[in-house]
């Protein structure tokens, strides 16, 4: 055989290996379904679901989102381009169709996205909390007590529209209490006050209802000094109708 006939073999013979090449690589990391696989379509706002997909490439990065781009997770897809993960929904995520997205570096260059639709429900009231008094006035404090979060946790009071009144912190056990502001323009009538912290594995809400009684009227309050000038201005009164009386008796005697 000549040198060009060798040359040709070998060329032949490269292009056959690069093609078991691709081919054998093809069968170690097989492409899987674009669609994200997710546990509970149903979910509440706060709890947690299982997401899994596939059609990454072997340990790409891994980055799950909503479909406004809010970051929700991030990881890893394993050596066959495959993940799992226990996503937490977002506990403030309002009740309705919520997107979920994975986006990933496919095998071979690109980008790798998996979509699917949840429908959410709002959070539940998780339980009630104990409070001070359960009729205070505007501008008046309420201590609210509970607990169930976890150790050292963010509590977040808010009213039923997720005004946010103020925010504690839980002890080492996971309970909390907290003086809650009686807003000063509140109106008679109920006012829902909710506390939200993480229990550990998901959202809590704990909800109680007092009774806003109507602000009463301001009454004037009388001090030291100006119950002694009242004391000192109706002795001056009694004595000048006195003298009042002595000067018309002299003259109706004279």
């Amino acid at each position: 055989m000549n040198l060009r006939g060798m040359s040709i073999a070998a060329v032949v013979l490269m292009a056959a290996t690069g093609l078991l090449s691709v081919r054998a690589h093809a069968q170690d990391y097989p492409r899987t379904s674009d669609e994200l696989v997710v546990s509970d379509r149903a979910p509440t706002a706060g709890a947690t679901v299982t997401i899994q997909g596939g059609g990454c490439g072997p340990g790409a990065s891994v980055t799950v989102m909503t479909g406004d781009g809010s970051l929700l997770e991030m990881g890893s897809a394993d050596a066959g381009g495959d993940f799992s993960a226990d996503l937490v929904i977002p506990a403030a995520a309002p009740g309705g169709d919520l997107e979920i997205e994975a986006v990933c570096a496919r095998l071979g260059g690109g980008t790798h996205v998996l979509a699917d639709e949840v429908t959410l429900t709002a959070a539940p009231i998780a339980g009630p909390l104990e409070v001070s008094t359960d009729a205070p006035a505007p501008g008046a404090t309420v201590r609210v007590t509970g607990g169930g979060c976890a150790p050292n946790a963010t509590v977040t009071f808010a009213n039923s529209a997720n005004t946010v009144f103020v925010t504690a912190t839980a002890d080492t056990r996971g309970d909390f209490s907290k003086a809650v502001p009686v807003p000063t323009r509140t109106e008679a009538g109920p006012l829902k006050i909710n506390a939200s912290c993480s229990s550990g594995t998901e959202t809590q809400v704990l909800g109680v209802t007092v009774n806003v009684v109507a602000a009463q009227p301001a009454v004037l309050a009388f001090t030291g000094r100006s119950a002694w000038t009242t004391g000192v201005l109706a002795t001056g009164l009694a004595l000048a109708a006195w003298l009042l009386f002595l000067v018309g008796r002299r003259i109706r005697n004279a």
